[in-house]
This record gives structure tokens, sequence and C-alpha cells, in this order.
């Protein structure tokens, strides 16, 4: 078994078991923290969102419902360092300055993009209403894909999406009822129903999307790997919505909705 196969079977049976519920809660607290600091807490720099947002998709994935026990979280962070430290020493990357720029922009994409500040979001929320929002016919013709696709009127996907976030600033799980509830209060019953189609899956629709669209084929791809969450923000788990980074509401409703063809053409 080389390192990073040892790493990651490592990885695997601590994530393994974590308890899914309390999990949850623990992440939602880790990303609120790093939210309100705007992604930089100086006494612990070693956190950071992407790594946080790894553990939760192994917690979704392999997260087990029986009672919770203590949990080491710094372990746990390390586990993940371990692998990553183990992918890139394996990793001989050439000095060509093509090659070099490449990394940094896979860096770029693949940690930064969880960095979701307010400005972020509101950059977001305009881009993508200018976009599919606009008169032009390129325009027209996405949105009215986009409603096709989904099920719902553009506008109103927005709206909904935007109650669903303010929903999950307040706390990390919802009983389904209560955010079916708290969405109807201003939308239809089919624009709330289309939205969280478009927002949430079950946990085994979340690990089917990871087996077929996500799952590095090799064990020194797995770090680089795409994460569902990114996707899919919202899990539906036992009549209960859970999201542990509200802001991935935002950006799955916006820059997200190229991620998955379905939802837009």
């Amino acid at each position: 078994m080389t390192d990073i196969e040892q790493a990651l079977e490592n990885l695997r049976m601590q994530t393994e078991s974590l308890p899914f519920a309390a999990s949850v809660a623990h992440l939602y607290g880790g990303f609120r923290e790093l939210a309100k600091s705007r992604f930089l807490i100086r006494n612990a720099i070693w956190l950071n969102a992407f790594e946080i947002a790894a553990i939760a998709k192994w917690v979704y994935l392999t997260g087990h419902g029986r009672s919770p026990n203590r949990v080491d979280w710094p372990s746990i962070l390390n586990a993940y360092k371990i692998l990553w430290r183990a992918t890139e020493a394996a990793a001989l990357y050439p000095e060509e300055p093509a090659v070099v720029v490449s990394f940094a922009l896979r860096f770029v994409y693949q940690q930064l993009v969880w960095n979701i500040t307010p400005e972020k979001m509101q950059a977001n929320f305009l881009r993508t209403r200018g976009i599919f929002g606009g008169n032009s016919h390129q325009s027209v013709e996405l949105r009215r894909k986009f409603e096709n696709a989904a099920g719902v009127d553009f506008y109103e996907f927005l709206k909904a999406a935007h109650v669903a976030f303010a929903l999950f600033m307040r706390t990390g799980s919802l009983p389904d009822y209560e955010i079916v509830d708290a969405l109807r209060s201003g939308l239809s019953p089919a624009t709330v129903s289309a939205t969280l189609n478009v927002l949430s899956t079950t946990r085994n629709g979340f690990r089917k999307y990871y087996e077929l669209r996500a799952q590095a084929k090799t064990p020194s791809a797995v770090v680089y790997e795409f994460n569902p969450l990114l996707r899919y923000p919202i899990i539906l788990r036992e009549d209960r919505y859970s999201c542990v980074f509200p802001e991935l509401i935002n950006y799955a409703s916006t820059r997200g909705l190229y991620l998955d063809r379905k939802s837009v053409v």
C-alpha cells in the first residue's frame, strides 16, 4: 500500500465514524466562524473553508446515524492534510512555466471558490441576473432552457433561493415542513418544490452524483476531485434539510447553474 493509499484509507475510516447530525452542526459552526472572519482567522490560519468542505463531503457520503460520540476534529482535519501532503509529495511537477501557471489556476479555482463573502454573493447574483435576465436573444434562450429543465420561473427561483439562504443563516438543519412552510409563505408550492429539486438532494442522490460525476479514478487524484457540495448545498436526510455552508446556496443558484447541464439546458 502506497503512502497515498494508506492516508486515504485512514481518512475514510475516520470519517465513517463521524455522526451525521452532530457533524453537520459542528461543520456549520466552523463555516460561520470563517465567514464572520472573512475566511481568515489569525489564530487559526490552518483552518480554511476548502478543507472543511472536503470533510463535509465525506460526512455526507459516509457519516452514520448512531448516537454521537466525542469527535477529535483536529485529527480528522489532520488526516485530510496528511492525504494532501502525500499526494503532493508523489507528484513530480515539470518546471515549465505553463505547468506552474496551471497549478496556480487549479489552486485558485479549487480553494478560493469557497471563500464566499457578501461582496461575492452580490456579484454572483448581479452577474447571473444579467446573463439570464437580459433581453437579448441569447439571454432569453438561456432563461427558457433553464425554466424548461428546472420547471420553475427564473426570477421566482432566485427569490426562493434567497429565502432558503436566509433560513439556513439561522441554523444548519431544519425539519422539512419548516423550510417548506417558510418558502410557501410567499411562493407557490410548484416553485418551492422545483427550487428544492435544483438545490438539494438526498444522501443517496449525493452519493450517486459523486460516483457518476465527481469521484476520482485513482487515489492520487482524490484531493483534487470536484466537491458535490458546490452542486447540491442542501441535503435531505430523515425528514430534515441540512446545509453546512449557506453561502453555497448563493453559489449553486448563480454560478453553480453551469455545473450541471441538466439544470440549464
